[in-house]
C-alpha cells in the first residue's frame, strides 16, 4: 500500500477524552487495504474509524484508493499533567526517606 497523505486535522475536545483526528489517503490492492484496516481495528491504541471511502482508480483492476479519517482517543492533557505531577511528588518523597 502506498501512503499519499497523512494529515492531522486537529483535536476535538470532549469532557473526559480528547480526540485527535487524522486523515489518511493511500492506494493499493484490496488485500493491502484489508490488512491496513485490520491493523487499525486490532491495534492496542484507542483508535476509531470516523469516515471510510474506498474507490477504484481504474475500473476492472485491483488498484484502489482508500480515504479514511481516524480518531485517536486519549485523556485530556490537563488530566495527564496532574497525574504526572502527583506521581513525581510521591517518587521524590520516597527518595527523601
Amino acid at each position: 500500500m502506498s501512503l499519499s497523505l497523512l494529515k492531522p486535522e486537529g483535536a476535538n475536545k470532549k469532557e473526559k477524552l480528547d480526540e485527535h483526528i487524522f486523515q489518511v489517503v493511500a492506494t493499493g490492492s484490496m488485500m493491502n487495504i484489508t490488512r491496513f484496516l485490520w491493523k487499525v481495528e486490532s491495534s492496542q491504541l484507542p483508535l476509531k474509524i470516523k469516515n471510510l471511502q474506498i474507490t477504484t482508480r481504474k475500473e476492472g483492476t485491483d488498484d484502489l484508493t482508500l480515504q479514511v479519517r481516524i480518531g485517536e482517543l486519549h485523556p485530556p492533557s490537563s488530566l495527564l499533567f496532574s497525574q504526572k505531577t502527583s506521581s513525581e511528588t510521591s517518587i521524590k518523597a520516597e527518595e527523601i526517606k
